[in-house]
């Protein structure tokens, strides 16, 4: 008994599925923009995405017979549909246009303006040659941050002369704790800072790992704060799940490690 695959009627489809809309995306929700690229096959139409720098844009990278993704991204420039960055993993794709965006150079002109100047192809081969480098060592290409932190002397409530356990960064949390336990004028509670810091705290350097989540957490915290130890411990722990050191001033935490290939 053989059966043949019918549309649905209406009452059938999923009433999630005719809330979607059936208008474009507004523009200020989004980074994607159509792309023409320049291939030696002819020219193809792809999605693109906005990056740092006018005139370039993120677009996946095609090849083969027949075209196809290949997983990997390249810059191009907008105008001409030319590529100006190998093709690589998309973190090493997104940190090249952060690259260029440290340079200066103009690229939102024509392509032809671009093949005349000079210190414009100077710079693609530097990219190459940094992006080769970056991949050798499994390593980002440019770092957004360093990774050690001497964390400031924290806040705590004393009672009776002496501190709390528990201290915090600001000194209203401390406060709110004071408050919290009933410590009012009568018990003379009062918010001291601490006279030195706590210890370190170490942060993935990489780019792609936003500021509020790119620190080495305490597990034992729910993962909420970050580990504050000696350094001599925290590296210890850190390399025991996949932390990687690329020099004394750079880690690069596993979630990243794992898009440096």
């Amino acid at each position: 008994m053989t059966s043949t695959l019918t549309a649905p009627e209406d009452r059938q489809v999923p009433e999630r599925w005719r809330r979607y809309p059936r208008t474009p995306v507004p523009a200020e929700q989004t980074a994607l923009t159509s792309l023409t690229l320049a291939l030696t096959a002819g020219t193809l139409t792809v999605a693109g995405e906005a990056t740092p720098v006018p005139g370039l844009l993120l677009a996946p990278h095609v090849a083969g017979e027949p075209l196809r993704y290949t997983g990997n991204w390249r810059l191009v420039h907008a105008g001409s549909g030319l590529s100006v960055c190998p093709a690589v993993p998309i973190a090493y794709a997104r940190e090249a246009a952060q690259w260029y965006a440290r340079t200066g150079i103009n690229w939102d002109r024509p392509g032809a303006d671009l093949a005349d100047d000079p210190a414009a192809q100077r710079l693609f081969s530097a990219l190459i040659t940094e992006l080769e480098d970056a991949r050798h060592d499994r390593r980002p290409l440019i770092y957004a941050r360093t990774s050690w932190v001497t964390w400031p002397p924290l806040w705590r409530a004393w009672r009776g002369g002496t501190p709390d356990d528990e201290g915090f960064l600001t000194y209203a949390d401390a406060a709110a704790l004071a408050e919290d336990l009933g410590c009012g004028a009568d018990d003379e509670a009062q918010i001291r800072r601490d006279t030195h810091s706590p210890g370190w705290a170490l942060r993935c350097a990489a780019p792609s790992c936003g500021d509020g989540h790119a620190w080495f957490f305490d597990g034992w915290d729910a993962y909420t704060t970050p580990h504050i130890a000696g350094r001599a411990e925290i590296e210890r722990d850190a390399r025991a799940v996949g932390w990687r050191e690329h020099d004394r001033h750079h880690w690069v935490c596993s979630d990243c490690t794992d898009q440096y290939r």
